[in-house]
């Protein structure tokens, strides 16, 4: 017994910890503490931190947007109304505890942008509740472009796939377009767990991550994530404006959930 309660007590603290850095900055913002100040420690390089009362796209590579005292809601508003005017794409993480969005992108094209997963990867050490967006810009020929691409399912897989440790951990991601905000998931966290013991096992541990993000890029996963959205667009009569008749696409590997999101002054 004696053996067993120190794995135990050290499983229980780790949420403490966790939560007890999270209301430590929720105060520190109670208390007025600038959101540049707390946002600049966790940065890896020396971008300038710069607020704003309204989410935008940023393209200057030596400034980073925080967008403060604004909720969940009030947010994906906004992000969807930019999706109708943007030309380019862009990332952000939003802490819900703080109603603080944080910009997390840079090369922004017209198809893509670039993850600041070193960023991210300190947001995450100070707060377990988050939530990536990913910005689809408002020009698309055919219902399939409003979903995201099947990289951008990759790309969340790695980063849910690192956090598997940490259980108190709670990731959610989305893609924001001009009609819709789409929620993505793994639809089978457990089996993900399974293929990334068996890496381990495998003596592949410090690459397990990248072998699972190998495995589910195989052709047969991209084949049944492209149907899916092939068979919504068709329940949706190839209308973007139907997408209320398909609200969950579910793939293999992958589930997306579709909601209706109004931007300011619908």
């Amino acid at each position: 017994m004696g053996k067993s309660r120190g794995p135990i007590a050290a499983k229980a603290s780790a949420p403490a910890i966790v939560a007890a850095a999270l209301l430590f900055a929720a105060s520190a913002v109670a208390a007025g503490a600038d959101p540049r100040d707390q946002v600049a420690a966790l940065q890896q390089d020396s971008r300038t931190v710069a607020l704003s009362d309204r989410l935008l796209v940023n393209i200057d590579a030596a400034v980073r947007y925080v967008f403060p005292s604004k909720c969940e809601a009030e947010g994906e508003s906004e992000l969807v109304a930019l999706a109708y005017s943007s030309n380019l794409e862009e990332s952000y993480v939003f802490v819900p505890a703080l109603c603080l969005w944080i910009e997390t992108g840079y090369g922004e094209t017209r198809s893509t942008v670039l993850f600041d997963k070193a960023f991210f990867d300190e947001i995450v050490r100070q707060f377990d509740q988050l939530v990536v967006y990913h910005l689809h810009p408002g020009f698309h020929e055919t219902i399939e472009n409003y979903f995201p691409a099947f990289q951008d399912l990759i790309t969340m897989t790695l980063i849910d796939a690192e956090l598997v440790g940490r259980p108190a951990v709670h990731i959610e991601h989305r893609a924001v377009t001009p009609l819709s905000v789409i929620d993505y998931r793994l639809a089978d966290t457990a089996g993900a767990m399974r293929l990334l013991k068996k890496y381990a096992d495998l003596g592949l541990a410090g690459s397990a991550v990248q072998n699972l993000a190998y495995e589910y890029n195989r052709r047969g996963h991209v084949e049944s994530y492209l149907r899916g959205v092939e068979a919504c667009a068709e329940r949706a009569a190839l209308d973007p404006g139907g997408l209320d008749r398909c609200p969950q696409v579910r793939t293999d590997l992958f589930v997306l959930s579709i909601r209706r999101v109004r931007s300011p002054g619908q």
